[in-house]
């Protein structure tokens, strides 16, 4: 648009038509035909900056209406979660305490961040994805469970919750790792976005989502129970 008034006095030029009685061109005229071409580039812009914005923030509603929705269609399913903040994540200072992964990430992307407590005992829940350049480090649910002082048995570990793992592990077809450090870690292998709803396939996979996190709930009240009888 901004090469139009040229090639307008190009053409003009040559077929001669807008030359004046002493063979001058009238520069006036492209002037004013330049800035009305410049008007209307700025109405454009204008006009589709203020489209785009209020598109977004009507998609920015239609998505948070939808993560209300969801997050009282979780508490019913799993009451123990108490708060939910769908655009944080996890510390990395946590991820990397886990000593689940050794690798040192360069990208560090998650959301759905769930908080609960089950008799005493805090646990955060939370979609991560973690690379490395172009090397996938994790991908799917990262569970911190805040057990303090409070320890878990081996009995515990090896009698409960490896069982449950490998439970989880067929029925979601995941890869699920356990450590307990000063705090309780567990990471859930699962590809592809939590809770989301852009396309068909994410919204037909919400109830497997919201069963999903529910299981990772049962396993935690159980894991919880362990410290709890540890203390």
């Amino acid at each position: 648009m901004l090469s139009f008034p040229a090639v307008i006095y190009a053409y003009y030029d040559v077929q001669g038509r807008y030359q004046d009685h002493e063979g001058e061109f009238p520069h006036e005229y492209m002037f004013y035909l330049s800035a009305a071409l410049l008007i209307i580039i700025i109405i454009n812009i204008l006009t589709i900056n203020t489209i785009s914005f209020v598109n977004s923030r009507r998609i920015r509603n239609i998505k948070f209406q939808f993560k209300k929705e969801l997050f009282e269609c979780v508490c019913k399913q799993a009451p123990e979660i108490k708060k939910y903040l769908y655009y944080q994540k996890i510390h990395p200072r946590y991820f990397f305490a886990s000593g689940l992964f050794k690798s040192v990430h360069t990208d560090y992307i998650g959301d759905d961040l769930f908080y609960g407590e089950y008799k005493g005992f805090a646990f955060e829940i939370c979609e991560l994805h973690v690379f490395k350049l172009f090397k996938q480090i994790f991908d799917g649910v990262f569970v911190r469970i805040k057990s303090g002082s409070s320890k878990i048995s081996a009995d515990c570990i090896n009698m409960s919750i490896l069982p449950k793992l490998d439970v989880l592990d067929k029925k979601y077809q995941i890869k699920a790792k356990f450590s307990s450090t000063n705090d309780i870690y567990l990471a859930f292998g699962k590809r592809g976005k939590f809770f989301e709803n852009e396309n068909i396939r994410e919204i037909s996979e919400l109830e497997e989502d919201i069963g999903f996190l529910s299981d990772i709930v049962n396993l935690t009240k159980e894991i919880i129970t362990c410290c709890y009888f540890n203390k």
